[in-house]
């Protein structure tokens, strides 16, 4: 990770985000509850690349090797740009504050616990977990003009995704209808197999005892 926080500076070629609202985000594509940097990495197997340059936020890189989103975390640097300086237009730092609003939800405990651990490791921005609340009318792609395309690409990569192994499995409750088939189909295979040894087992004792 840089050591030095990296700012975009919104001239003509960078490679930040789209200057202008994309055509793509005018739809109704929304984002659940679910979709936070926690059950990126645990529901769909993502791997977190922190970064202090802006300009790699929310770049997704997804191959047949690695499936991985980088996120900007620096929140002091936020504040001071809309403060003092004239690098950045205030919607695009607001917009910032509200795709982090948005992976790392203040209520969610879990997810604030896994991001604690990470910190000193990481030396990462205790700030996020502070950032205001994000509305639920604001979930969706149409009120993020800026980071819209990269938010999108990585819903996408996120809802394609299947669950590897049993942990995933339950944790994965993104379709109730799929999750449910699976368990229950699951406990039935269990039940049966219980059943079977017991009916084993009497039937051995049954012998035994003859």
């Amino acid at each position: 990770m840089e050591d030095k926080v990296k700012i975009w500076s919104g001239q003509a070629g960078a490679a930040g985000p789209a200057a202008a609202p994309c055509p793509t985000c005018t739809s109704s594509v929304s984002f659940p509850r679910r979709f936070t940097a926690w059950h990126l990495q645990f529901l769909a197997s993502f791997k977190i690349r922190w970064t202090n340059n802006l300009s790699d936020h929310l770049l997704i890189l997804d191959n047949e090797v690695d499936l991985a989103v980088y996120i900007f975390h620096q929140s002091p640097p936020l504040l001071s740009l809309i403060i003092s300086s004239k690098i950045m237009s205030e919607d695009l730092i607001l917009e910032t504050f509200d795709t982090l609003a948005l992976l790392f939800p203040r209520t969610d405990r879990m997810a604030r616990l896994w991001y604690q651990q990470l910190q000193e490791k990481y030396n990462l921005d205790p700030g996020v977990f502070r950032c205001t609340y994000i509305k639920m009318e604001d979930c969706e792609i149409r009120h993020f003009k800026h980071w819209g395309p990269r938010l999108l690409k990585i819903k996408r990569a996120f809802d394609d995704h299947e669950p590897n192994g049993p942990v995933q499995w339950w944790r994965d409750d993104r379709k109730p209808v799929q999750w449910w088939t699976f368990w229950t189909a699951v406990l039935v295979l269990v039940l049966t197999v219980v059943f079977g040894v017991i009916q084993s087992v009497a039937s051995i004792l049954q012998v035994i005892h003859r």
